[in-house]
């Protein structure tokens, strides 16, 4: 409504981008597109997009034989976090933080690593939270664990991490992960 702005010198719109295909039944999608190389086990499927290759999804199908077998970030992993846009001149900087966990099998690919706040990457929501679930289910389970990271616009880093899982076939949980500027804390 302009008459609500009047007298406002200027006024910013932030819209934020969900980039990520949702199945017929409003469910997550992540499938490879032609062309993409074929990813590291568990990792099933994954897309990007963009000319720095952003990470648009990553879909893992996690048993107990991938648990504690995944690979660390390394300078290369690193680097590519820092052309994404990671925040590196506070006290507690972005991580380059796996999609799918090392713990869980998680690949160190540019695939599967975005920027990712420090505090929610090791904190209670995805580290201790949706990770630590999973990763207690797929000790006697078939878990599929899709991930999309959340952009505003054409920005490379994202703000949030949207996800599902699902337990032998059934879907269990779902929720979004928030990615802050840090050193802001996850909530």
């Amino acid at each position: 409504r302009l008459e609500m702005l009047k007298g406002v010198a200027s006024v910013s719109f932030v819209v934020v981008v969900l980039c990520s295909v949702f199945g017929a039944d409003g469910a997550l999608s992540c499938t490879n597109r032609p062309g993409f190389p074929k990813p590291k086990l568990p990792i099933t499927d994954y897309e990007r997009d963009g000319p720095d290759g952003r990470a648009l999804c990553v879909k893992a199908v996690i048993t107990q034989k991938y648990l504690d077998k995944g690979e660390a970030t390394d300078d290369k992993a690193r680097r590519y976090c820092i052309r994404m846009g990671a925040i590196k001149n506070v006290t507690n900087p972005d991580q380059a933080g796996h999609l799918i966990a090392k713990r869980l099998g998680g690949t160190k690919d540019t695939y599967n690593i975005v920027p990712q706040n420090g505090n929610c990457n090791k904190g209670r929501l995805w580290k201790s939270g949706v990770e630590k679930v999973i990763y207690n289910l797929a000790k006697s389970h078939t878990v599929t664990f899709i991930v999309k990271p959340v952009y505003s616009g054409s920005n490379n880093r994202p703000v949030a991490l949207q996800y599902e899982y699902y337990v032998d076939g059934t879907l269990s949980g779902a929720n979004t992960v928030p990615n802050p500027i840090p050193p802001a804390r996850c909530t």
